[in-house]
């Protein structure tokens, strides 16, 4: 993990990782000067980010890595992976069941009743 910052800047940046799980990542951030939080892990574009609760763009570092811009002061910075194949593929998995239920549950009461 790494910020940029402008080189009038005198402090150097203070980052604290506060999460870090496969598909979410919480950072605090006290910069001095407007700058960009750089994570050096591979940038995928189902990655969302906000920025003190409001939605951030993405952007793609150095070739493969990502970045979000960051104000001066104190920031948290929250990046979520949201895989939507996952959710779709829930959905559908859900429906399949409650249609399964229903018609087993109907065959299995006109079995009793004859």
């Amino acid at each position: 993990y790494a910020i940029g910052r402008h080189r009038e800047q005198e402090a150097e940046p203070i980052v604290e990782i506060i999460e870090h799980t496969a598909t979410r990542i919480v950072v605090e951030v006290e910069a001095g000067a407007p700058g960009y939080l750089l994570l050096t892990d591979a940038y995928y574009p189902e990655w969302r980010a906000t920025v003190n609760g409001d939605d951030a763009d993405i952007y793609r570092a150095d070739v493969m890595f990502r970045a979000v811009q960051i104000p001066r002061g104190q920031s948290t910075v929250v990046f979520e992976y949201q895989n939507q194949s996952f959710e779709i593929g829930l959905i559908i998995m859900v429906i399949f069941t409650v249609l399964g239920s229903v018609v087993w549950w109907r065959k299995g009461w006109s079995d009793a009743t004859a």
